[in-house]
């Protein structure tokens, strides 16, 4: 068990170590505090001091632990007063050793040619950046831009390699602080692409879009990553900003509340920023006014009772103040945001059209008091936490709960690895022995499947295996679903695996009765004769199949034919499998998959009673109620 009634963290840390600090409850006055070195499983050179908070009785106290040898340091705590119990807290695990990349800058041309990225003269704050293997490559026409930008593309390089997610992909990135600065929010939503011209970009320096209803596609595959992005932009996704790595990860702020009590805090509300920074279109609804935000807020048109708001104001001067404005500069405010969530006041947070990459779970009324754009309610949002205090004292743990969820580097590193599975249209379902298991498929499935399914509607189903199998590890595992028309019947991930190692086979097919296209017919009695004794299951259905992605590529890329969009799967892999070079065999006894084709409706019902994973009704759905 842990204790519930006091808070603990690092105080006045901001070097590169990462720390976990938690406690274990002994009794009503006796605690274990004990401080965990994350990132190394050694321990650490200098005194490391912990803020502990009482909540119950307002009191703090500081402790320190001692440079160490040993990843971890205990210290029991006697109290005068008593604890509380609550669930315990898990130990977090060290973090995996980073492996070594090489980044190598090249040219347009040669990023097209190694990562067929189809990439269009870039913006110069914009950056293509791919990875094959732990070779690294980035392009970009001047890199003037690129100290702006430089800590996230390595932390995401870093993810990509020491987690060993892909054989090769590639990404586009925004270096400056918001992707489609200069743009008013769209009121429609920028969810109509617009391809950009070849050279429409040379020697520009951002993104400018006549209509907006338009994103631009500057690649293939469309996405641009950004430290803030705004509302409703279609293809854009938010990742960790430079300020989270120059300030290693917000150590810094890990302990800044320092206790003081939301009670006690002046009930005034306080905001501290440069008035200068920000752009006229973090407006939302006004577009006559030249102003910025903080100019508008200085400005007569908001009403400032109650709001302290001088030209310069430290930190720990706001940290006195129950309510604290949290108001767009550029874009999102980063480590501004950051150490208001662990401020112990309130945040009065001005509507934007800006998100950061932990937004979603970011809300109002929840961790914040949202106030309108043009704070116009600002007053009344004021009177609203005065008369609310209690429900205040709510928004502010939740606040404090998440700053530690979302700025935890483990998490970044997840939610890291969740977007390049999203650019990548790469998610995976499983992972068993260090394979990772994909499924994918042309078409929606039509019952509720709980696992990531990798869609390519418009893409050729060779095409789609080939783009899927380029990318994974020769290990991983590809799962073809043939869209609608497959049912899952009781299937696991660690079954599916069992089995499919069973076959003793790289690549297993789905097996049918009925011999198609017409043009294999010539194959008929040389497939039936390699169909072992007691089945009537002759024939591949290529329209499920369970592979490993090495020996797909490996016969993709022997195999080649001079358009694959033009060839029938089922007659180009039917024709492999008898040249018998490569490790291919088809399920003929049903034991991943029974196709239904040429069965009636009660033989088929029969067998969702069956232990067989997956149904594919190949001749149509039925409903089978």
């Amino acid at each position: 068990m842990s204790v519930a009634n006091l808070d603990a963290d690092i105080l006045h840390y901001s070097g590169p170590l990462d720390f976990q600090v938690y406690t274990e409850y002994i009794s009503e006055n006796k605690y274990n505090l004990i401080l965990r070195n994350l990132k190394e499983t050694s321990g650490w050179k200098e005194n490391i001091r912990v803020l502990v908070h009482y909540k119950d009785i307002n009191k703090t106290e500081v402790f320190t632990f001692l440079p160490t040898e040993k990843q971890e340091q205990r210290k029991t705590i006697d109290t005068l007063f008593p604890l509380k119990q609550q669930a315990a807290i898990k130990p977090i695990p060290t973090y995996k050793t980073p492996k070594p990349y090489h980044l190598e800058r090249i040219s347009r041309s040669k990023f097209n040619s190694l990562f067929d990225a189809k990439l269009v003269t870039l913006p110069e704050n914009m950056f293509a950046v791919g990875l094959i293997g732990n070779w690294a490559y980035i392009y970009n026409e001047t890199y003037k831009e690129y100290h702006m930008i430089e800590l996230t593309i390595k932390h995401i390089l870093l993810v990509a390699v020491t987690e060993d997610l892909y054989r090769k992909f590639y990404f586009v990135i925004c270096a400056h602080d918001g992707y489609l600065e200069s743009h008013y929010l769209s009121e429609t939503g920028r969810n109509k692409p617009k391809v950009i011209g070849e050279d429409e970009y040379k020697g520009k320096m951002r993104v400018l879009m006549d209509k907006e209803n338009e994103y631009p596609v500057f690649h293939k595959d469309e996405y641009v990553l950004g430290m803030a992005i705004q509302n409703k932009v279609d293809k854009a996704i938010a990742v960790p900003d430079r300020y989270y790595f120059y300030l290693n990860h917000h150590n810094q702020y890990r302990s800044i509340h320092g206790g003081i009590p939301f009670a006690s805090k002046i009930n005034k509300m306080v905001f501290g920023g440069r008035r200068e920074y920000g752009p006229k279109y973090n407006f939302i609804n006004d577009r006559k006014t030249e102003l910025n935000l903080r100019q508008y807020f200085h400005s007569p048109a908001v009403n400032k009772e109650n709001v302290v708001a001088p030209d310069w104001i430290e930190r720990h001067e706001m940290l006195k103040y129950k309510y604290v404005i949290d108001m767009d500069g550029n874009t999102s405010t980063w480590d501004a945001t950051a150490w208001k969530l662990n401020s112990n006041s309130v945040i009065l947070k001005v509507e934007s059209c800006w998100r950061q990459w932990f937004y979603d779970g970011y809300l109002p009324w929840i961790h914040y008091v949202p106030v309108a754009n043009d704070m116009s309610d600002l007053q009344e949002k004021y009177k609203w936490c005065e008369e609310h205090q209690e429900e205040c004292e709510k928004i502010i743990e939740n606040a404090k709960k998440l700053f530690q969820e979302v700025y935890l580097y483990q998490n970044v590193v997840n939610r890291t690895i969740r977007t390049l599975h999203t650019i990548s249209n790469c998610t995976p379902f499983a992972e068993i022995d260090n394979r990772r298991f994909y499924f994918m498929s042309q078409g929606k499935l039509l019952q509720n499947v709980i696992y990531p399914v990798n869609y390519f509607p418009n893409m050729n189903r060779l095409n789609a295996i080939k783009y899927m199998s380029n990318k994974i590890r020769d290990q991983d595992i590809l799962v073809l679903l043939n869209g609608d028309l497959i049912d899952f019947n009781g299937f696991t991930p660690e079954k599916l695996y069992t089995i499919w190692k069973s076959f003793d086979k790289k690549i297993v097919f789905g097996a049918e009765r009925n011999l198609w296209p017409w043009d294999i017919e010539c194959y008929r009695q040389q497939l039936i004769n390699l169909t072992p004794a007691g089945t009537n299951h002759h024939f591949m259905q290529s329209g499920f199949f369970v592979a490993e992605a090495g020996e797909m590529r490996k016969i993709l890329d022997e195999c080649q034919v001079e358009d694959f969009s033009k060839v029938i799967d089922q007659a180009y892999f039917t024709k492999i499998m008898l040249m018998d070079r490569y490790s291919i065999t088809l399920d003929y006894f049903s034991k991943i998959v029974f196709n239904a084709y040429r069965y009636s409706y009660e033989e088929i019902r029969q067998k969702y009673f069956t232990d067989i994973m997956f149904i594919h009704l190949n001749g149509g759905r039925f409903n089978f109620g």
